[in-house]
């Protein structure tokens, strides 16, 4: 199959074309086509497809889509269109594109240009004849149409340097035409204007190419209010004066000019950075009449450099006066970073100054370097820098207006960004996709496609880094009848960052890593190695600031200077993620360098941390549940600031899998009763969030550590967790057994409070089994438990929640008096004790009943103060049911458009949430539609 994109898109076979089919499967086609053999999430496809309003149908319109693409491509065995989780992935060969077609003759055609003009002119034509239009001409989407426009930019950049070389090999007749054509269609673009001057003149019709010039200023000056560029002057003054220079008979192709063209060797496998490298097209694009000064930072092993040289390679045709290379050293494993002044001297060689030119001055020598530069466009690369003060002398000065300087770096170069205007690109490790597709390039398909699993476990291993994958990939191919699943085993197996080992420093992760290590303060070392020990995938800084026993400004001075060095990435303020072998390097340096003493302390502190803002963030909205005893934090703890019930729910979010991983630490260093503590703490926000399953996975596992731990009211409380987890995924009798076990060591501890819980989960398991009658018993009789209980606060709160949970259930059996009067009474309670979690709930049960009892009015106001605090307390699943009710409401007092909003609500609501319990309500959502 034949893909074309650079015009309409379409698709060919066998000399036809084939029908995509209608108009959205082609427009995903081409978002597709966009991002060849990457995964692009399903989500995103959506949003692009509609131009961000997506219909409540397009979900299901974008999988008929896939469906019918499919059906296209199934007689094509070497075209694929896969599901990878949540995202489509478009496996096609990459010649099959047309716009890879393109790349490939026009790198073919510049390298051949420094070599011989005339050899290169067939293949960068070869190259231009594959266009039949704009780019993704019959596609609107604004997803496509950026991508689009660069597309046609290097067409028209490469169409100028195709007809500048003929120009200067004579075929000025030949030229002259299509120059004219150009100029008329880009009227604002000076390139083809200026070679248009150049050929009139050359054929002897000075007087149209001074014409040519006139229109031209008077069309920048009435379009964009500008002057023609200071070569575009030049050149005018140059016909105005007949300069002997312009007869072609005395031009030698400048083409052939021993310009310095130092940029290494690009890799034939480059893959990704789609983004960074778009916005380094943009920078060129947009800044042409000043020196461009761009940024590439990053972790070690990352490829700031691999990206340096792919781009610049691929721009170097649009850097005529030639380009500059250089490798600072600023980490480098030799130690010898390179002095500015020797860099100088070696650029001021490769620009053919003599060396008894050169002054002895550094000052002269600078002077000297940016006053060539001045009036070219010359592309600089700066390769590994240490800081900013080693590259301000190298960069070229003002007058080498269209200049573009780029510089790597591990460092962050804040300087250069404040300083000098630098645009910074911040490199990350691969993608799943580009990961994958990297190994691909270097290993095979065929060894891919063999062992599929044994791969993604290698990928899993090199966390994304390009160095990383690299490494992995030498060493297989080096081993070409070696099945994947012993490299993968090797990793499995190997200690640390053994298995990325090298006898090249250059290509050994720890001796990368390690360059960076070096360079820093003994505290943010310190501090550096203790964070290897953190398991989630980001950090705090309170977190930070805990586990290092520092305040919170000496956590952030260390980490802006971690950060600096790339050995961690700032993601949002005050938020830090380390990759996943930088941790394990941490962890290394830190078994190594500290004692364990130190280590045990530090884990402690962060475990507290935690905990406390489990504690404090579940308080928020359930102050008085029933909980295991915990014990005083210990020192040097930094607590986390919780305002409202939003910003802990923001930090639950924000901190899930981090918690998770913290629950599992905790157990493994032998703390199970602080792991039973954070996860109990944590409930809530499972269940606001409805994230039943997982609450399930984990209660499981805290559960079988419990039983080993053998501390009975720990085990009580287990039992009972991980038993009305169970009832959230309606697992029923066996949720009943273990609440019934923690029953009974409630009882054996004398806890009437624990007891008055379990019969209450109880109640609400047999309420989910319509068995109300049941449900009512045990309610009741954990509300008289619960009075039982020596009074407190929490037991006042808590018989005041259940007394609540007591009115629902005579709502339920149809005694809807008694279930107002049952929350009239705990209303009061609740409020008193700020206990939200129930109140809202105990609102919810007043509306339901108001509204049986046909007094709409009331029932409309108490589910508005319901939803409203549950809102606030941000549990998805009960402001869906409450708007369940609301709808029904609406509908019973004669307001349809009303339901239709509540019910449109909920919907929304219900589409982020995967239980039973949601689609119950999903039923009940499409009943009300049918009685409305």
């Amino acid at each position: 199959m034949e893909f074309r994109v650079l015009g309409p898109v379409e698709l060919w076979h066998a000399g036809k074309q084939v029908e995509i089919g209608a108009t959205r499967q082609r427009d995903l086609l081409a978002l597709l086509l966009a991002r060849p053999g990457t995964p692009v999430d399903r989500d995103w496809l959506i949003d692009a497809l509609w131009d961000g309003a997506p219909p409540p149908a397009a979900r299901t319109t974008l999988q008929s889509c896939v469906y019918r693409l499919r059906k296209v491509f199934e007689a094509h065995a070497d075209v694929t269109l896969s599901t990878r989780g949540s995202s489509y992935l478009l496996e096609i060969p990459p010649d099959s594109v047309d716009a890879r077609r393109f790349d490939q003759l026009a790198e073919v055609g510049l390298q051949t240009m420094a070599i011989s003009p005339s050899a290169a002119v067939p293949q960068l034509r070869a190259a231009t004849a594959l266009w039949r239009g704009e780019a993704f001409g019959n596609i609107t989407l604004h997803a496509i149409r950026d991508h689009a426009r660069r597309l046609d930019e290097r067409r028209l950049d490469l169409v100028e340097q195709c007809l500048a070389v003929e120009l200067e090999l004579g075929h000025t007749t030949a030229v002259l035409g299509e120059l004219k054509a150009l100029a008329a269609a880009h009227p604002l673009r000076e390139r083809p204007a200026e070679l248009l001057m150049k050929a009139q003149y050359r054929a002897g019709r000075r007087a149209d190419a001074l014409a040519t010039y006139q229109q031209l200023f008077r069309r920048l000056d009435r379009e964009l209010g500008v002057r023609p560029s200071q070569s575009a002057r030049e050149l005018h003054q140059r016909i105005l004066a007949s300069a002997p220079d312009l007869d072609s008979a005395a031009v030698s192709p400048s083409f052939d000019a021993p310009l310095p063209r130092q940029l290494p060797g690009g890799i034939g496998d480059f893959v990704g950075r789609t983004d960074s490298l778009g916005r380094l097209d943009r920078l060129l694009d947009a800044e042409a009449d000043r020196v461009v000064l761009a940024t590439i930072s990053g972790p070690p092993g990352v490829g700031k450099t691999t990206l340096a040289v792919h781009w610049a390679r691929q721009v170097m045709h649009r850097f005529p006066d030639g380009q500059l290379y250089t490798n600072l050293r600023g980490f480098d494993p030799s130690g010898q970073v390179m002095d500015p002044s020797e860099v100088v001297r070696g650029f001021l060689a490769a620009m053919r100054v003599p060396p008894e030119r050169i002054p002895a001055d550094v000052d002269a020598q600078i002077g000297l370097y940016r006053s060539l530069l001045a009036g070219k466009r010359m592309l600089i690369v700066l390769d590994n820098a240490r800081d900013a003060g080693q590259v301000r002398a190298l960069l070229p000065g003002s007058g080498a207006a269209g200049s573009v300087a780029i510089v790597t770096s591990r460092s962050s170069l804040t300087g250069l960004v404040a300083g000098e205007s630098a645009q910074a690109i911040m490199l990350e490790p691969f993608e799943t996709g580009d990961a994958w597709q990297l190994l691909t390039s270097r290993i095979g398909e065929d060894r891919i496609a063999a062992e599929p699993d044994a791969a993604a476990d290698v990928l899993s291993h090199c966390a994304g880094l390009p160095l990383a994958v690299a490494i992995v990939a030498a060493r297989t191919t080096a081993h070409p009848t070696f099945p994947l699943e012993s490299v993968a085993a090797d990793l499995r197996l190997s200690r640390g960052l053994d298995g990325f080992a090298s006898t090249d420093a250059n290509a050994d992760v720890r001796s990368v890593f390690s360059w960076s290590y070096g360079r820093l303060s003994p505290a943010a070392a310190r501090l550096f190695r203790l964070l290897g020990a953190h398991p989630g995938p980001d950090v705090g800084l309170a977190a930070v600031a805990s586990l290092a026993g520092l305040t919170p400004s000496e956590a952030l001075r260390l980490m802006v200077e971690l950060c600096d060095a790339q050995l961690a990435n700032e993601i949002v303020a005050g938020r830090y993620r380390l990759h996943d072998l930088l941790r394990t390097y941490a962890g290394e340096l830190s078994e190594a360098a500290d004692s364990v003493e130190e280590r045990d302390a530090s884990v402690g502190r962060l475990l507290d941390h935690y905990l406390q803002a489990g504690i404090a963030a579940a308080s928020l909205s359930a102050p008085y549940g029933w909980s295991p005893p915990f014990h005083d934090p210990v020192p040097e703890v930094v607590a986390e600031r919780f305002e409202t019930l939003g910003d802990a729910m923001t930090w639950f979010d924000r901190e899930r899998q981090t918690l998770q991983r913290i629950v599992e630490y905790a157990v493994r260093l032998g703390r199970v009763r602080a792991a039973c503590e954070l996860a109990w703490h944590l409930g809530k926000f499972f269940d606001r969030r409805g994230r039943w399953h997982d609450y399930v996975e984990l209660q499981a596992f805290l559960l079988e550590e419990a039983e080993q731990f053998g501390e009975p009211d720990l085990l009580a409380f287990e039992h009972a967790a991980y038993g009305r987890a169970l009832g959230r995924v309606d697992l029923n009798d066996e949720g009943r057994w273990h609440l019934e076990r923690a029953y009974e060591l409630c009882g054996k501890l004398g806890d009437l409070v624990g007891q008055s819980r379990c019969r209450r989960a109880l109640g609400w398991i047999a309420e989910r089994e319509s068995d109300l009658r049941t449900a009512f018993e045990e309610t009741k009789l954990a509300v008289e438990l619960s009075r039982r209980a020596t009074e407190s606060p929490l037991t006042v709160a808590s018989t005041a929640e259940l007394l609540s949970a007591l009115g629902w259930c005579y709502a339920l059996q149809g005694d809807y008096r008694s279930a107002l009067d049952c929350c009239r009474q705990a209303v009061p309670v609740l409020q008193q004790h700020q206990y939200q979690d129930a109140e809202a709930h105990a609102w919810d049960t007043m509306g339901h009943a108001h509204h049986q009892l046909g007094q709409y009015a009331d029932a409309l106001a108490c589910y508005d103060r319901a939803l409203l605090m549950l809102r606030r307390l941000g549990d998805a699943f009960a402001q869906a049911d409450t708007l369940v009710r609301i709808g029904a409401t609406h509908v019973a007092a004669g307001m349809p458009a009303k339901a239709d909003l509540a019910r449109k609500e909920a919907l929304d609501i219900l589409d982020g949430l995967d239980s039973s319990d949601a689609e119950r309500l999903r039923t009940k959502l499409r009943d009300l539609s049918k009685v409305s």
